[in-house]
């Protein structure tokens, strides 16, 4: 243990702590049996191969098939550093070093599979370097095989087949279980699991966004796809405060059907948590369609007037402006509506409002058939079709 000085008793105490938790952990470590399980009989073999890629490929497979995840551990095939050779290893060679942070003082605990496992095998080409030959420097593990491999980064790796028919499905907008069943439907002895299909599909956007940012990216889809958008900019940096964007189709659609708009912001559902603000317009038949998005780093009043301008900027005909509004009760967002459409009808949203009397109600009634019945009689009020049916119920 290094020493390190502390000037808080605080500090001091919990350093002292931690002295005591890692000597009872290696005191802990010291009592457990060794674990010894030979395998040197599972890769022994006299079967030369072809290639270095069917050498690694049958090492692998042996593995897979006897409960041990086999990597290259170090390889060389030029003649720059010498002899060629390739050396395997167990997934769990090698001891993991934890992060220390600086300023708690403390190591970050991080769960590993390493436990310095010494099984190494060594791959050396024949004379004429035509083939290859496997040898078993070490058969030895120091951990017992695992009932499945499922969960194994190493294992569960896409071959370069799989990763074709990912991006082949991602740029036919299959979900990603539906890609993950579909692998282990063409193999059976897939290993993979949503992981490594989702970091496949980051890869993919990464490679085809190049040097690019992720904001000059989706502008530049924007442009492609001919979407109409707007974008708001801070006034010292520059940086995009708020991102509108509208397809042709929905501004069409706008343009004949202006009368209802509802609008609603969706929250954790973004990498960066950030507001999106959804506008949904309702056709003659009863159907929705999406008129436009846009992004906001914050919900306040002028944020909100802004995106709606750009809103109504979609309308050819500037007396043609929606007569119902529909929102929850965002005070911001109506304080907006009250200025950019001043004699639109305003009205809440009804779900927003069930809620929240479910929400009482639950403090108030304790069983479930009286909550059913108070929300019951709450429907009739707020279905009731005439005024003194109102004042009935």
């Amino acid at each position: 243990m290094t020493s390190t000085f502390f000037y808080d008793d605080e500090m001091l105490l919990l350093k002292q702590d931690n002295d005591v938790s890692e000597g009872m952990l290696l005191q802990q470590q010291d009592n457990v049996q060794p674990i010894s399980v030979d395998t040197t009989h599972l890769w022994s073999t006299d079967q030369i191969f072809e290639t270095i890629d069917d050498l690694k490929q049958w090492a692998k497979n042996v593995g897979k098939d006897n409960g041990y995840a086999i990597v290259t551990g170090r390889s060389d095939y030029s003649r720059k550093g010498g002899n060629m050779y390739i050396v395997l290893r167990c997934s769990k060679h090698g001891v993991y070093i934890p992060y220390k942070d600086p300023k708690s003082f403390k190591y970050n605990s991080t769960r590993s599979q390493k436990c310095n496992c010494p099984f190494k095998l060594k791959g050396r080409p024949t004379e004429g370097d035509r083939n290859w030959w496997l040898k078993v420097l070490e058969g030895v593990h120091n951990h017992e095989p695992a009932r499945s491999l499922v969960g194994y980064s190493y294992a569960g790796r896409l071959t370069e087949e799989e990763k074709v028919q990912v991006d082949s499905m991602n740029n036919n907008w299959v979900p990603p279980r539906h890609m993950l069943a579909t692998l282990k439907e063409n193999n059976p002895g897939n290993l993979s699991t949503i992981t490594q299909v989702y970091n496949r599909i980051k890869k993919v956007k990464e490679l085809d966004r190049g040097p690019l940012t992720e904001m000059q990216y989706l502008l530049k889809k924007l442009a492609e796809a001919n979407y109409v958008h707007f974008e708001r900019h801070e006034e010292d940096s520059g940086v995009i405060m708020e991102l509108f964007w509208a397809h042709p189709n929905a501004i069409k659609l706008f343009n004949t059907f202006p009368h209802v708009v509802i609008m609603d912001c969706t929250y954790k559902t973004k990498k960066f948590q950030i507001p999106l603000l959804e506008m949904v317009g309702l056709t003659s038949t009863g159907l929705t369609y999406s008129i436009a998005f846009c992004y906001m780093t914050r919900e306040r009043t002028p944020d909100y007037v802004w995106a709606l301008e750009c809103m109504k900027s979609l309308l050819a005909d500037p007396a043609r402006l929606p007569g119902v509004i529909v929102t929850d009760r965002e005070l911001d967002l109506l304080s907006a509506v009250r200025n950019i459409f001043p004699e639109a009808t305003h009205l809440l949203c009804l779900f927003h409002i069930n809620k929240n009397v479910e929400a009482k109600c639950k403090l108030w009634v304790d069983t479930t058939y009286f909550k059913a019945l108070v929300m019951q009689k709450w429907n009739e009020v707020v279905y009731a079709e005439t005024a003194t049916q109102f004042e009935e119920e």
